[in-house]
């Protein structure tokens, strides 16, 4: 479920809703849930993570691990945006084990030779131990409404795993602080793609190298037909943002492996694949095909 914001009260009013999570102890052989008793014989190396929210088990983690509450979390960076004076919009999307909040800042923009690109953050946590609590610059392309996770790129991003001392406000504050001031590490990566140029016979070889699942990559190929014979590197970028953006049934798994190869073309064209390396991509397509 997404849920959209205008602002940072909005924000905090669309935090309240998500689920909270508690400790339980679990069985030691087999691990699983249930209710202790003195006759059971309780794990002291596990703990359930169990979602209040859902009534069932989220994941069995170490007693190491220790839960960071979704609302916790969001409601840090909330109060990180009110104390910046922020002027943000976005939304919140609740997985209910899993959430994810994309806020875009309304006064920050660099050119992109069209309607400007929007920057903003990313902040993800989980309770099924699929991610630690995190975030990263992203960006919104308004011509083409694409979204562009490009924390990795311009090494704007944080993570703090589910050990130890919890209280991130620090962390969160250093790390928008620098998102703010992001306009020129990713200003930079865009100019440089867009002055690079490429054949579409080695747009071609990139992606039969970059991108592993072909359903995907046909339909970034698709997108690319139209740039007729000759495109930039930030043509090819673009073209796998808007397949993980706006491509029909992408799920999250396909949505971050996506975003994660688009940061590799943003950052520095990857190295083509061979005539021998496309010959055996294409003999293991055929033989998929015909199975």
């Amino acid at each position: 479920m997404s849920e959209k914001f205008e602002n940072a009260t909005q924000l905090r009013q669309t935090i309240k809703s998500l689920d909270k999570a508690e400790e339980r102890e679990v069985l030691s052989r087999p691990f699983k849930w249930q209710e202790p008793t003195d006759d059971l014989n309780v794990s002291e190396e596990h703990q359930g993570v169990w979602n209040l929210g859902t009534g069932k088990l989220a994941c069995i983690a170490s007693k190491r691990y220790k839960i960071i509450q979704h609302t916790d979390a969001l409601q840090q960076l909330s109060e990180v945006l009110t104390t910046l004076n922020i002027n943000c919009s976005g939304k919140v999307i609740n997985e209910r084990d899993r959430v994810t909040a994309e806020i875009l800042f309304k006064d920050l923009h660099i050119d992109d030779g069209k309607l400007g690109i929007q920057l903003g953050v990313r902040i993800i946590n989980s309770y099924d131990c699929s991610r630690s609590l995190g975030g990263e610059l992203i960006a919104f392309r308004k011509v083409c409404t694409n979204g562009m996770i490009v924390g990795r790129a311009t090494g704007i991003s944080f993570k703090r795993t589910h050990i130890g001392n919890l209280d991130a406000r620090a962390e969160m504050r250093e790390f928008l602080k620098k998102a703010i001031n992001g306009t020129e590490a990713l200003k930079k990566f865009v100019s440089e793609a867009m002055a690079e140029t490429l054949e579409w016979d080695l747009a071609r070889r990139v992606l039969m190298k970059l991108i592993k699942v072909k359903s995907l990559r046909e339909l970034i190929i698709k997108n690319l037909e139209e740039t007729e014979g000759k495109m930039t590197r930030w043509d090819l970028y673009n073209a796998i943002t808007n397949v993980a953006t706006h491509g029909e049934d992408i799920s999250s798994n396909a949505f971050e492996y996506l975003q994660r190869k688009a940061q590799d073309v943003l950052v520095e064209m990857p190295n083509p694949a061979t005539d021998e390396e496309m010959v055996a991509i294409t003999i293991r397509e055929t033989r998929k095909a015909k199975a």
